[in-house]
């Protein structure tokens, strides 16, 4: 996003908003916020894949979430961030939540499965297409 009264740079926030977004785009997730701009939301469209594929996506950003939050204390060590940094950081990383869009509600119930056994950072919610029907269907 251009912001043309400064020259055409980005605003400061945007940075780390576009880190955050560098963080889950290897593994095909898109950064979603809602509303108030203080809760990010990585999301998953995976309809096009196989559950082994989307288990191993979901993985990998919640392992490199995992060792990002735990490299905080040293990055302060280093420096490299202050503290009251960190605390935003913190915070939001706390409110974040990780949606993934499958094609069935087979897909669905598999990725589920591998995924109890795993401790994410942030909350967890998955959707089928025959779940975002049932949804348009109400309106």
């Amino acid at each position: 996003m251009k912001d043309d009264k400064d020259g055409g740079q980005s605003p400061p926030y945007w940075a780390g908003e576009k880190d955050i977004f560098r963080m889950g785009a290897p593994f095909g997730f898109n950064l979603l916020n809602d509303f108030s701009g203080m809760t990010y939301i990585f999301f998953g469209n995976f309809t096009a894949l196989r559950p082994e594929i989307i288990i191993w996506r979901l993985n990998m950003l919640n392992d490199l979430i995992r060792e990002r939050m735990s490299s905080l204390s040293e990055r302060i060590e280093l420096k490299l961030v202050t503290l009251e940094q960190i605390k935003l950081v913190e915070s939001l990383f706390a409110k974040m939540k990780i949606w993934l869009l499958v094609t069935s509600d087979d897909d669905k119930a598999v990725v589920l499965s591998a995924a109890k056994n795993v401790e994410f950072f942030q909350r967890l919610e998955m959707f089928s297409i025959a779940d975002i029907r049932k949804g348009l269907d109400i309106l």
